[in-house]
């Protein structure tokens, strides 16, 4: 899914989402661009919480 201008990511990779901040492990930090923020946030209600 993509999440920034710049990047692309694996949804499985994802460990940790914090503000504006998708982390993948411990040294990799990508920025949630505002364009995308809302597709993702509603991915994350649909697998997450709608279970």
């Amino acid at each position: 899914m993509r999440i920034h201008r710049s990047y692309i990511v694996n949804l499985d990779k994802i460990q940790e989402v914090n503000k504006n901040k998708v982390i993948l492990d411990a040294e990799t930090y990508l920025p949630l661009g505002d364009n995308y923020k809302e597709m993702f946030n509603e991915y994350l209600q649909n697998k997450y919480i709608g279970k």
